[in-house]
């Protein structure tokens, strides 16, 4: 440390000492001589000013010695957090938030399922084809997927699956009739085949179509009666009529 350094730092002694204690200078004319020596005069006036307690600011005064007090917002350290201005501020764990520290780290870790009342399922697992429903106030549940060609129907106030009835997807007033034979009442279960006759083929479609087709050479025996005007009997290429005369 240089001499000028020392001897700064002894004539703001005997200066504080002297002037302070007997109360004959204000903080404003404290300032002023400290300030008379530069950079050396303004560590003089740091090292002469009292220790302050843990946690406390050196805080600067425009018109008197700097003092020690609590930190402001703009200081070092937190002035308030979410308006709380407490010295000491405590971190507490939740529901579904939990904080360990470890030396200066602080890790938030998630824990258990979140509920419904905060926007969760309050549910652990799901399979493949579940369905979620609310079994109750403010609870839900999961229903298992159902088997092939079931309906999902109401039973006591929830979902379930079961066979399907008259207005749950299937049908029970279809009924199938023709030019002949016992009209038929068609159910859930039955098929449905489209027959061919004389002259007459059907197949089936992979677009679930059936296609009825006249064969190529159909042959048609009986009577074959031609009236009104203008009905003309057109035969291409070879034809074959025979009967009675």
């Amino acid at each position: 440390m240089s001499s000028s350094i020392l001897k700064a730092i002894s004539y703001a002694g005997v200066y504080v000492g002297a002037v302070i204690g007997a109360g004959y200078a204000s903080g404003q004319e404290v300032l002023q001589f400290f300030a008379g020596y530069g950079l050396v005069g303004i560590i003089g006036a740091i090292l002469t000013t009292t220790v302050g307690t843990t946690g406390q600011c050196l805080l600067g005064n425009t018109s008197a010695a700097p003092t020690w007090g609590a930190c402001p917002g703009d200081g070092v350290g937190i002035s308030s957090l979410n308006g709380q201005t407490g010295a000491t501020q405590t971190f507490a764990n939740d529901t579904n938030i939990t904080i360990s520290s470890s030396a200066n780290t602080h890790t938030l870790t998630w824990a258990g399922n979140l509920a419904t009342g905060r926007g969760g399922t309050g549910l652990t697992t799901y399979a493949a084809g579940d369905l979620l429903y609310a079994s109750a106030s403010n609870t839900l549940a999961s229903l298992a997927i159902g088997s092939n060609n079931q309906c999902l129907i109401i039973t006591a106030g929830v979902p379930t699956w079961g066979s399907c009835t008259a207005g749950g997807g299937g049908f029970t007033n279809l009924s199938l009739d023709g030019d002949s034979g016992t009209p038929e009442t068609i159910g859930d279960t039955d098929t449905i085949t489209i027959a061919g006759g004389t002259n007459i083929t059907t197949s089936v479609g992979a677009t679930d179509t059936v296609t009825v087709n006249l064969d190529n050479a159909p042959t048609i025996s009986g009577l074959l009666t031609l009236s009104s005007a203008g009905t003309a009997l057109s035969v291409t290429n070879n034809a074959t009529i025979s009967g009675a005369s």
